[in-house]
């Protein structure tokens, strides 16, 4: 280091040499003593800094050992004189975060006023057993962790009884209020940290199976009981358990789509691979009558150390599940109702089929009011929407018809594709083994596709053959082939009603027809409905016909026609006589 020498007025040459050596002397002692009180500064400041990261950290973590370790800085820190200005406030902010501490763990077990919670949640109950657990970390607080953890016992025992208590309710009295209630405790049981809590949880679930599948047996019409309970016991039996395929996975969703529930976690092998959506998808296609209010899904799936895969699903609903629960009941006593009243044992398949189809179409609005504002009503798109407030879309009618089908055993499947936009439609497996084609919404003459709005019930999409009905469908499902002729719509004998309840002219040839234009005229009617079995005709080529018996019986008229489209099926035709 560089120093200056400085001669000063009046002081002799040797004076000046022994007052730079002095100078110099000192220089050197000062700026000793500046390096050492810098290195103390240094220490001071890490310090510091070390401690009030601690009491910050206690402060956002709100954790005991967060709270003890600043606490164990602080204490440090008061040793040193020149850092004592900064105990005092450190130690209040400590005390701070302790106070919340203990002031988020009480609540868990009191009011705001100071009462006892009557019940906690099972969460409740996991995030206290933590604070618990870091509690016991502190020496101080060991006193405390006994009277607690019994406090929480006695918590987790109200839970227990809870979900046993509901699940001897839903036995005594079956009902979508008792079943949700069940379930409920049972699903709040299941989320324990303590396996013999979950143990209990799964018992309380097996139970439950046995139960849920007995009553629904005992109260849903014949026919359902058999189909419905095979498939609840295999949902049932693979509860908990792992899956090994394509089936037994889609088995566990349909399970958890039945019942709504929110999430489904299983442990799955041999299934890389597999598109969990696609099986989802099939799921709803397959079993439409499930669907009260899906609204979709998402999934992850984890590799597992054992070789396996962890596949989680978080479904989503339109409605909370107990809102759905009481839709499908009510949906089941209705089935329930029409099945009694209209189903006997000596009808066949295909009376059963035809009785399902006039139901629909004469008990359905056709619900456009939705659609035009590009609004999903839920209910448009299931079998309560039909089947209970008597309006729906495509989609709701087809879940009705396979609600109604399954209920006495008639095979029915939904079918998804296009026609004229997204649709949906059935198909059905009759007396003669065969499958058959049938869109009811399009049988409907107040569906925005009908234009036979004169007809009561129309015919034109019931079990035709594939040529003539995807000429304007398209199925974007994978379906059997509809390959049966015996009941295909022209080879019938159907009692067709207009929509003032007059007879439907069936018309197969030519001279049939001409025979009802001249009874028309001959008699003065204002109109006749026809219905075209195995041809068909333009409206052109009608008239003609029409001007060739009126040439004959020279009678002064006018006439109109109307009929449900190209090529035609169903028309009217109008006569005003002068």
């Amino acid at each position: 280091m560089g120093l200056k020498i400085f001669y000063l007025n009046g002081i002799s040459k040797n004076d000046k040499y022994i007052t730079i050596k002095k100078i110099t002397v000192l220089t050197v002692v000062c700026l000793c003593l500046f390096i050492s009180g810098a290195e103390a500064i240094t220490n001071d400041d890490e310090i510091y800094v070390k401690t009030y990261n601690a009491v910050t950290s206690s402060m956002n973590g709100g954790t005991q050992k967060s709270i003890t370790l600043a606490r164990k800085y602080v204490q440090e820190m008061s040793k040193n004189p020149r850092l004592n200005f900064a105990v005092g406030e450190f130690s209040k902010k400590i005390d701070v975060s302790q106070q919340k501490l203990f002031k988020k763990f009480y609540s868990y077990m009191y009011t705001y006023g100071g009462s006892e919670r009557e019940i906690i949640s099972q969460k409740e109950i996991n995030e206290a057993r933590s604070y618990l657990e870091d509690f016991a970390t502190y020496q101080g607080n060991k006193i405390y962790i006994s009277s607690w953890s019994c406090k929480l016992d006695e918590f987790q025992g109200k839970i227990v009884s809870k979900a046993n208590e509901s699940l001897e309710q839903y036995k005594k009295n079956p009902s979508a209020d008792t079943f949700f209630e069940a379930k409920k405790w049972m699903e709040e049981l299941s989320y324990s940290n303590n396996q013999d809590c979950k143990g209990e949880a799964a018992r309380l679930r097996k139970l439950m199976c046995t139960y849920y599948g007995a009553n629904d047996s005992s109260r849903l019409p014949q026919g359902m009981e058999s189909i419905l309970k095979k498939e609840m016991d295999e949902e049932c039996n693979i509860l908990g358990k792992d899956v090994l395929n394509t089936e037994e996975l889609s088995i566990a969703i349909r399970g958890a789509l039945r019942n709504f529930q929110h999430t489904l976690e299983v442990k799955a092998y041999n299934l890389k691979g597999s598109n969990v959506g696609n099986i989802i998808g099939d799921v709803l296609d397959k079993y439409p009558e499930i669907d009260f209010g899906y609204r979709g899904a998402s999934y992850s799936i984890k590799d597992d150390k054992d070789g396996g895969q962890v596949i989680t699903i978080k479904f989503k609903y339109a409605y909370e599940s107990d809102v759905l629960l009481k839709q499908r009941d009510a949906v089941y006593n209705k089935v329930k109702d029409i099945i009694s009243k209209n189903i006997y044992s000596y009808m066949t398949k295909f009376d059963v089929e035809l009785f399902f189809h006039d139901y629909l179409v004469e008990n359905t609005y056709y619900n456009e009011y939705y659609i035009n504002q590009g609004i999903n009503h839920p209910e448009d798109h299931n079998a309560f929407g039909v089947l209970i407030e008597g309006k729906g879309v495509c989609e709701g009618y087809a879940k009705a018809m396979c609600m109604l089908s399954k209920a006495v055993g008639l095979e029915c499947i939904y079918v998804v594709g296009k026609a004229n936009g997204p649709h949906g439609w059935n198909m059905v497996k009759l007396d003669d083994d065969k499958w058959y084609n049938l869109d009811i919404t399009w049988n409907d003459p107040v569906s925005r596709n009908s234009e036979a709005k004169f007809m009561n019930i129309s015919y034109k999409y019931f079990n035709i053959s594939n040529e003539e009905f995807y000429k304007d469908h398209v199925a974007t499902s994978n379906i059997p082939k509809a390959d049966g002729e015996k009941y295909l719509r022209d080879n019938l004998n159907l009692n067709e009603k207009d929509l003032w309840g007059k007879e439907v002219k069936s018309i197969s040839n030519e001279v049939e027809l001409v025979d009802v234009i001249k009874d028309s005229i001959i008699n003065r009617k204002s109109y006749v409905v026809g219905n075209f079995k195995n041809m068909t005709m333009t409206s052109k080529e009608i008239f003609e016909r029409v001007k060739s018996v009126n040439k004959e019986l020279k009678v002064s008229m006018s006439y109109s026609i109307i009929y449900d489209g190209t090529p035609m099926k169903y028309f009217k035709l109008s006569f005003e006589f002068k």
